[in-house]
């Protein structure tokens, strides 16, 4: 079994029509008009090339398709992208069930074609200053991005990717998820209190990623590309503003790793590694001629290093926080469902910084009912990824310990002091040392890293 990808350019962006067995999907990438317009004719088909190949190779694994046959030229890319999945299904196997090989021997056997035609490509070097093009999704690591690289001078220009909300029967069940909406309203008042511009992208191939939209089972399947497929989006930006850098709001935690049962390490968000960053500043530099990187302002710093960063210094963009995937009937109002292990996280890393979640419209976590959403007290494949996982567990230990000293008391603090808070205390200054620590930077230049790590050792020393 096998099928189709039919590609075109169009006016405001590309087009994708995906056909398998009686399934055709039309799916489409819409810029703001002026921006793609300005986009070279040569880069546009390089766009569309390499996004159709890294868009539908995790959904013919889906399908358990056996051939792809895509209508245009080879990816420039594909090598690049290949490399992204077999890293990247190690912990997608894994994460489903238990087995890290699981999908390696589909994706051995996967046959592609491409069209006879050439890309011809060769390199067109943007005029480019000291400025950055940031992915703005309004997390914590994207909003402290934006305040760092306002103060280091980089005049960012915000993009925000929209992927489809979902509104599916599947199964039985109703699956809808909310985040556009609630971008859409933080971007407006975004723009308004900071007088710039939030450009939105809107990513029709988000739909391709998400197995309740082809009746298939649960899996983790589909999440390998979201950061590249980012950079990708965000090239039209790049050469139009002339920018430098692309950012992204990848933090030290994003190479965590474990080692599953088998003895395979398993990377759960392998795409944001400072490894796999190193591979598109490689295919970034083959595009722009060397003059356009990607850069991440948080990699040295753990994931409540970035929160204690954003509440201390930058509270004006903190009050916009939103890290909920807004996946369920919770969030249809509220921009944080209450229901989820992205929620849980942050309420306990607000809790313990001294942060109020009310104020950004997250509810009272404490209670015991909501024990099945914090990785410190259970785990269940139903987490985010980063949660299941259980390679935060010592971090949500610290959480729990610094909230409590704060105060924090009842339901699941409680129960924290009953079954975790001796080893809380006994690893206090361990971890200290470890999650407040300013750690090495990988891709910061150093005229830049001048000017932000007195910025940390300021903010981590208070």
């Amino acid at each position: 079994m096998g099928f189709r990808v039919h590609t075109s350019i169009t006016p405001n962006g590309l087009s994708l029509r995906f056909d398998n067995s009686g399934i055709n999907s039309i799916e489409e990438v819409r810029f703001p008009s002026d921006i793609w317009r300005a986009f070279p004719s040569s880069l546009k088909e390089q766009l569309r090339d390499n996004l159709a190949y890294l868009s539908t190779v995790e959904l013919a694994l889906m399908f358990k398709a056996n051939e792809v046959d895509y209508d245009t030229a080879v990816p420039l890319f594909k090598s690049f992208f290949n490399d992204l999945f077999w890293k990247y299904f190690l912990y997608s196997g894994d994460s489903d069930c238990g087995d890290a090989l699981k999908y390696y021997p589909d994706f051995a056997r996967l046959e592609v074609s491409f069209s006879d035609k050439s890309s011809g490509f060769s390199p067109l070097v943007p005029d480019v200053s000291e400025r950055s093009v940031n992915t703005l999704t309004f997390g914590k690591e994207s909003l402290l991005s934006f305040g760092l690289a306002r103060e280091l001078g980089l005049n960012p220009v915000l993009f925000t990717v929209l992927d489809p909300d979902l509104n599916v029967n599947y199964r039985g069940e109703l699956v809808q998820s909310f985040t556009n909406k609630h971008l859409r309203s933080l971007a407006v008042q975004f723009e308004k209190k900071f007088e710039l511009k939030v450009h939105f992208v809107e990513n029709g191939l988000g739909n391709l990623r998400c197995n309740v939209n082809w009746d298939l089972e649960d899996t983790d399947l589909g999440s390998a590309n979201v950061i590249t497929e980012f950079m990708l989006l965000g090239l039209p930006l790049v050469y139009n503003f002339g920018c430098k850098y692309i950012l992204f709001g990848n933090e030290y935690s994003c190479d965590s790793s474990y080692v599953n049962k088998a003895g395979y390490t398993c990377f759960p968000a392998y795409d944001q590694s400072t490894g796999w960053m190193k591979q598109m500043n490689g295919m970034l530099s083959i595009l722009t001629g060397g003059k356009v990187s990607t850069l991440s302002l948080v990699q040295p710093l753990q994931e409540l290093a970035v929160a204690k960063l954003l509440y201390q210094r930058y509270p004006a963009l903190a009050c916009f926080q939103m890290s909920c995937h807004a996946d369920n009937v919770y969030a249809s109002e509220s921009r944080w469902c209450g229901h989820c292990s992205k929620c849980a996280r942050c309420y306990v890393f607000m809790k313990a910084l001294g942060f109020d979640p009310a104020s950004v419209g997250l509810s009272d976590m404490s209670s015991t009912q909501n024990k099945e959403y914090f990785s410190l007290f259970s785990s269940s494949q139903k987490m985010c990824a980063y949660d299941s996982a259980g390679v935060g567990r010592e971090e949500q230990l610290f959480a729990f310990l610094l909230a409590i000293q704060r105060g924090a008391s009842g339901g699941l603090f409680d129960l924290f002091r009953l079954r975790f808070y001796e080893e809380g205390v006994m690893r206090e200054k361990e971890f200290q040392e470890k999650f407040f620590r300013i750690y090495q930077p990988v891709n910061i230049p150093d005229h830049l890293w001048a000017k932000l790590k007195p910025i940390f050792e300021e903010e981590l020393g208070k």
